[in-house]
């Protein structure tokens, strides 16, 4: 089973900040066991993208997990998150992020803490 990477989860990761090792692990178990990879949506792309200046960063990470399409039924789902995790301050990309995760019935990875307080229908692992 694969996971959707929170960008928080991926720039913690990138800037081996605490819990770090955590999506070490999920990415090395993609490498070395063949499990399916990684998945990040191409909002939460945009979040990394804007904080990572290095193109040969950008490029490696591409190697190691799987960019997939913001689709409607994504966009409509988040829509749909935006009543029920108000109070919890999600953004646009949080949700986008969960949409996916709820879409593809898959765990979702992230260092914010305010997810696992927000009812929702997907396992969410906190990296921290």
């Amino acid at each position: 089973m694969s996971v959707v990477l929170d960008a928080s989860a991926v720039l913690a990761y990138l800037r081996d900040e605490p819990g770090a090792s955590v999506v070490a692990d999920v990415i090395a178990a993609w490498v070395d066991d063949e499990k399916p990879a990684p998945l990040i949506s191409t909002v939460n792309w945009i979040e990394i993208a804007q904080r990572v200046s290095q193109q040969a960063v950008l490029d490696e990470l591409q190697t190691v997990v799987e960019i997939v399409p913001f689709s409607l039924r994504d966009a409509t789902t988040a829509a749909d998150l935006f009543a029920s995790t108000q109070a919890f301050g999600l953004s646009l990309a949080d949700r986008a992020c969960l949409a996916v995760a709820i879409c593809r019935k898959l765990p979702v990875l992230t260092a914010d803490r305010e997810w696992s307080r927000a009812q929702l229908d997907i396992e969410v692992r906190q990296i921290r």
